[in-house]
């Protein structure tokens, strides 16, 4: 593995690692709600699409 050194104090990485972490989780629960929200979409432009796509 390689060692990665900062030329940032670690007060100054903590504080920005806290940030990223806190960006992180945004953009999975995000992306989480996005996938949801694809798979339950409805509508008159939809339901043709849907129906016609599931019959077998």
């Amino acid at each position: 593995m390689f060692v990665i050194t900062s030329p940032l104090p670690e007060v100054d990485r903590k504080v920005i690692a806290e940030a990223l972490r806190g960006a992180l989780v945004d953009l999975l629960e995000l992306s989480l709600t996005g996938k949801q929200v694809h798979w339950s979409l409805y509508g008159r432009r939809f339901a043709p699409f849907i129906s016609s796509s599931t019959r077998s």
